[in-house]
């Protein structure tokens, strides 16, 4: 069956609207992947990737998003390319492609983005971090390992191909919409734990901040220090989300607004824009508190050298 079979209508044809969302996609897309890109440049110029393991996590973090940005940005907007060229879905040859590599990098963003959140509560509430592994295998192997997975079982059964707008979830089988609600439900799901984590986290940091200046360790400021720092890409991601999960929610009532819809079209490409404010900020904080730590070391070396005997 043809990808462009009638029962999977374009969005917004005849009319407006189609190139409206188009453009819209393409514009945030194009600007999402020249700043990503940017990020990954100055990085790799600045730093070689063997050093890349000895950074903190927060800066290996902007390296992983950015990178998944990218990958997702240049699909999807070789996606709406292709619609804005032809005004029609893509062919299945083309379109399953597509979904395979969105559906993989959303998803591995998803889950980078949970980490992150389950990450910093762990640094907060037993002031020790995740075991990794060795250049952060065990991420990637679930970051990468289950959003393939889950793209092979897209394309077997199949439920991979047009949706109207772009290429995700194939809406022409019967088990289309299904398929469709079970995955927006689970962006849900995902989008919830990361909202009651940066939740709990805010409040057991501002608990601990009131305490901090008789009680409170050392040890246990820097985890919280860490743990905020990794809570930006939380925020982030929550900002970054908001529409897509206000629309799944909305359409259990009925279809949900065409201007929430361009809306989040705009919102959700511009990743890569959100990862650099976050790489800005992280640099800046682990950058003060590199040069904190180094002008503290030149105090103490002052002092020892004044009470040396002679």
């Amino acid at each position: 069956m043809a990808s462009n079979d009638s029962t999977v209508p374009v969005f917004g044809l005849p009319g407006s609207k189609f190139y409206i969302l188009h453009i819209a996609a393409i514009s945030s897309l194009s600007i999402s992947i020249f700043t990503s890109s940017g990020v990954l440049i100055y990085l790799f110029v600045t730093s070689t990737v063997k050093n890349l393991w000895k950074k903190p996590i927060g800066e290996r973090l902007v390296v992983y998003l950015a990178v998944y940005d990218l990958c997702f940005s240049v699909t999807h907007e070789l996606d709406h390319g292709y619609m804005l060229a032809v005004l029609d879905n893509p062919p299945d040859p083309v379109c399953m492609p597509f979904a395979f590599f969105l559906q993989t990098f959303i998803m591995a963003q998803a889950l980078l983005v949970l980490f992150t959140s389950v990450n910093a509560m762990y640094m907060v509430v037993l002031e020790k971090r995740l075991n990794l592994g060795e250049r952060d295998w065990k991420l990637f192997a679930i970051t990468l390992g289950v959003p393939v997975t889950v793209g092979f079982i897209g394309v077997a059964v199949p439920f991979l191909g047009p949706t109207g707008s772009w290429c995700m979830v194939d809406m022409r089988p019967w088990y289309g919409p299904i398929v469709n609600t079970v995955y927006g439900m689970t962006m849900v799901l995902v989008f919830a734990v990361n909202a009651v984590c940066y939740g709990a986290i805010y409040l057991r940091i501002r608990r601990a901040a009131m305490k901090t200046a008789a009680s409170s360790s050392n040890q246990g400021n820097k985890y919280h220090k860490a743990a905020k720092l990794m809570m930006l890409f939380v925020a982030v991601y929550l900002f970054q989300w908001w529409t897509y999960v206000a629309q799944a929610l909305w359409s259990f009532a009925g279809p949900p607004a065409v201007e929430l819809y361009i809306l989040s079209v705009f919102l959700i490409n511009l990743g890569g824009v959100y990862n650099a404010l976050v790489y800005t900020i992280i640099r800046k904080k682990y950058s003060g508190a590199a040069a904190d730590s180094e002008e503290a070391s030149t105090r103490k070396a002052h002092a020892t050298d004044s009470t040396a005997p002679g």
